[in-house]
């Protein structure tokens, strides 16, 4: 338990120390997100159950792209499935609807 204090410690300080890193690769999802948006507006287009379907695209689709690329990263390296895939996924979901809100 001790540790998991620590740990959590150790990740708040570093979260306060790169604060301006952190905003930055915020800011880079928001920016993908809408990018994303843009072109999922050409194909969906109409009433507001289609502007929800489009929106959920785009989070969803952002989520798994940050999801993924560590993903590969570790398969390259290791060749096995990273174990850890939905917990990233949870959290750039989470991470990008909060600062989407």
């Amino acid at each position: 338990m001790l540790k998991h204090i620590l740990i959590a410690i150790i990740f708040s300080l570093l979260a306060i120390l790169l604060l301006h890193e952190i905003s930055w690769f915020l800011h880079f999802l928001v920016v993908a997100y809408k990018v994303i948006l843009n072109f999922l507006a050409k194909f969906i287009t109409g009433n507001y159950l289609a502007v929800v379907i489009r929106d959920a695209l785009g989070l969803f689709g952002i989520a798994m792209l940050v999801a993924i690329i560590p993903s590969c990263i570790y398969w390259i390296f290791t060749r096995r499935q990273l174990t850890y895939f939905p917990h990233i996924l949870l959290v750039a979901w989470l991470l990008l609807l909060a600062r989407l809100a």
